[in-house]
């Protein structure tokens, strides 16, 4: 996978700032054009008081030239001159203006900046990344402030994949692999186990190596964590071993208490100092189309 076209919705925080930059980086990289979009229904808030809502300074249209205007500063001062972009402002609200616009433009990639809202915070605030993460097609990377950008290897060469035997989770080390440059690249696979008993190791680093793809077994290298907090402790990994990317496969339900405290991926994004690449089930399906389709091509 080298993108051809790397959407970038912004809310222009400071974490938006930072996935622009990771994402101007990897362009710059791999020749690819970036889609800045910005999406808001440039209404006054709800809360708003009758008074306060009559000193509202500007118009929806001319709220919206001046969004236009900063999307394209915003652009100006964090894209290199060799990248070449576009921006779009969409009236609508922020997920399904993602959605529709990785959708309609051909976006195979998105790299979005995330809040990193944890707890009961998080649950009222809600996430407009986690709901991205869940419903796109293409896969996400998504950069918190937590993460140094600056400090990070754009060509990728460690990066850490959680498994957990899904189809999603395959797909993600595929990604990832096709995302790095070059062959020097390490993938540590890691798998988070409550027992550590000498044949459950063997056992399990044996069943990590049978799910990896077979043209990527010589780029894995295998490593249990013992322990009960699977997600605290890859983020853990991840800093330990200065990890560029994580790497990690989306389930598509939630049980209620993953509602309360996000999924094993969700968990991942909000704590994780480094990028987070996440591949759901929609994007395995869509690849898969796509080999198979390459396949019939081919013959």
């Amino acid at each position: 996978m080298e993108p051809k076209l790397i959407l970038v919705p912004t809310d222009f925080s400071d974490a938006s700032t930072y996935a622009l930059r990771f994402a101007a980086r990897l362009a710059d990289r791999t020749g690819a054009r970036i889609r800045l979009v910005y999406a808001d229904y440039f209404v006054p808030p709800i809360d708003f008081a009758a008074s306060a809502a009559v000193e509202y300074a500007l118009t929806s249209n001319e709220a919206e030239d001046e969004a236009k205007k900063l999307l394209i500063r915003t652009a100006e001062e964090n894209l290199p001159a060799t990248v070449p972009f576009d921006t779009r402002v969409v009236v609508e609200s922020p997920v399904a203006a993602i959605l529709d616009e990785a959708r309609h433009c051909g976006a195979d990639l998105v790299v979005m900046g995330t809040h990193g809202r944890t707890g009961f915070r998080r649950l009222v605030v809600g996430s407009v990344t986690e709901s991205v993460t869940r419903a796109i097609n293409v896969p996400v990377i998504t950069v918190s402030p937590l993460a140094a950008t600056d400090r990070i290897a754009i060509d990728l060469p460690r990066i850490v994949v959680p498994i957990d035997f899904t189809p999603e989770c395959r797909e993600a080390i595929r990604v990832a692999v096709e995302l790095s440059d070059g062959k020097e690249s390490r993938v540590l696979c890691v798998r988070t186990i409550e027992s550590d008993t000498p044949d459950n190791a063997v056992g399990e680093i044996e069943r990590m190596q049978s799910f990896t793809p077979p043209e990527l077994l010589e780029r894995c290298h295998y490593k249990l964590l013992p322990g009960d907090r699977p997600a605290e402790q890859v983020v853990e990994f991840a800093k330990l071993v200065r990890a560029d990317l994580i790497a990690v496969g989306a389930a598509t339900g939630r049980s209620a208490t993953e509602v309360m405290r996000g999924t094993f991926a969700e968990r991942i994004l909000e704590r994780s100092d480094c990028p987070v690449l996440v591949i759901n089930e929609q994007t395995v399906l869509r690849s898969m189309a796509g080999r198979v389709e390459g396949d019939v091509v081919g013959v």
